[in-house]
């Protein structure tokens, strides 16, 4: 399942933004960026603007298949 796999650093992905003071029924917004730092199955990531999150959970990135790129393996860590 790709949505358990661990993400490769500089791997493509989208990641949500909510804003703290949205409530809780508005719409999570996401943005690209790079999946940096992983600890705890949590991500920093530095978005294409150049804001960054910190410890974003895995479940709030969603890897990106970029157009000419070889295949989907990139977006992914190798297994240890």
């Amino acid at each position: 399942d790709a949505t358990k796999r661990r993400l490769a650093r500089n791997g493509r992905v989208a990641c949500a933004w909510h804003d703290d003071a949205w409530s809780d029924d508005e719409a999570v917004e996401w943005y690209p960026g790079l999946a940096g730092h992983c600890e705890n199955d949590a991500y920093d990531v530095l978005f294409d603007d150049g804001d960054e999150r910190r410890a974003a959970p895995r479940a709030d990135l969603k890897p990106v298949f970029l157009p000419g790129s070889f295949d989907w393996s990139g977006v992914f860590a190798d297994d240890d």
